[in-house]
């Protein structure tokens, strides 16, 4: 059998035990997590500060909140405390800010990155923390929408869950002092 003069001829092939003992020593690569920020974006360009739950807005929806206080702090660098296992779900996509957010949970203050992404034209915060209680193992993904008002300090924030039949909590800015 002749093969075409132009065709590259078969490359050899590794055993393939060879080629499972390279895959098996190869360190996990962290995936390239970087934001790449638009002024444009309604919600990363105003997600940053404190939010409370507002009532009567929650009252309308039907929802209470999930949490007594959001704060976002815009930190690219955060994004580097981020597992590759854990980063790989968002790494193909845009990353529109990341940072640190905390929160009060029933009366518990937690913390952890947050990372800014849009998934099925969805803006998405995906929250990163520990469940198992070493280091970060998990990410959550919450749907968020940012209405701007005519003053900042009257934005509005809604934050669903990671599916678009779950209802949206209603938050609005902390007043600064």
């Amino acid at each position: 059998m002749t093969s075409h003069p132009f065709q590259e001829p078969p490359m050899p092939r590794p055993p393939a035990l060879l080629a499972c003992l390279v895959l098996l020593a190869a360190p996990a690569l962290a995936p390239d997590l970087r934001v790449r920020p638009d002024p444009n974006h309604v919600v990363a360009s105003r997600l940053a500060g404190a939010w409370e739950p507002d009532p009567e807005l929650g009252e309308r929806l039907g929802t209470k909140p999930w949490m007594e206080r959001i704060e976002f702090a815009p930190d690219e660098g955060v994004l580097a405390q981020i597992p590759a296992e854990v980063g790989e779900y968002i790494a193909k996509e845009r990353i529109w800010q990341a940072g640190t957010v905390r929160y009060l949970e029933r009366g518990e203050e937690r913390r952890g990155p947050y990372a800014l992404v849009t998934l099925t034209g969805n803006t998405i915060a995906m929250l990163y923390r520990s469940r198992g209680g070493e280091g970060i193992d998990d990410g959550e993904g919450c749907i968020v929408t940012l209405v701007p008002a005519r003053e900042t300090a009257q934005d509005l924030l809604f934050v669903g869950g990671d599916f678009n039949n779950e209802p949206f909590r209603a938050y609005r800015r902390v007043a600064t002092r």
